[in-house]
């Protein structure tokens, strides 16, 4: 059996840049592609309650300004063909970049699905409103 152990990601892991958004259009604004050898789901470890989940998703979305970028973020799995496989998450920008203190934000447990060799975990962004997303502002942290 293959040993488990937890990682975060980071924005450099997704290859975020600099994109432009536009309002009301699902963007993906990036991929991590599954190295060989390996597989890996979302999130860490079983729900228990919010001070005790091991897992946490943190995603905020800023301009160069920087001012926050609000809309619908999606994470999905992706074939290495580029078909979509199964969304894992979705939600608002209310909810990624609520706080930047552990214990507060989004807990993850270990999602069902395992993204296996040379899948895709993409990440996808509906603006609210047109911008542009500075990566040098913006932040991810995804337990994996």
């Amino acid at each position: 059996m293959a040993e488990k152990f937890q990682s975060t990601l980071i924005n450099a892991d997704f290859g975020f840049a600099d994109k432009a958004l536009t309002a009301g259009q699902m963007t993906k604004i990036g991929e991590y592609k599954v190295p060989a050898g390996e597989e890996l789901s979302l999130g860490a470890g079983q729900y228990d309650d919010l001070e005790r989940a091991i897992g946490r998703l943190y995603l905020k979305l800023q301009t160069s300004a920087p001012a926050e970028i609000k809309g619908l973020v999606r994470i999905s799995v992706f074939s290495p063909q580029d078909r979509p496989i199964e969304i894992l998450y979705e939600a608002r920008t209310e909810l990624t970049a609520a706080s930047t203190t552990r214990n507060l934000q989004i807990p993850m447990k270990e999602h069902p699905v395992n993204i296996r060799e040379d899948q895709k975990l993409v990440i996808e962004f509906k603006a609210d409103s047109t911008a542009t997303m500075a990566n040098a502002q913006t932040t991810l942290l995804m337990d994996v």
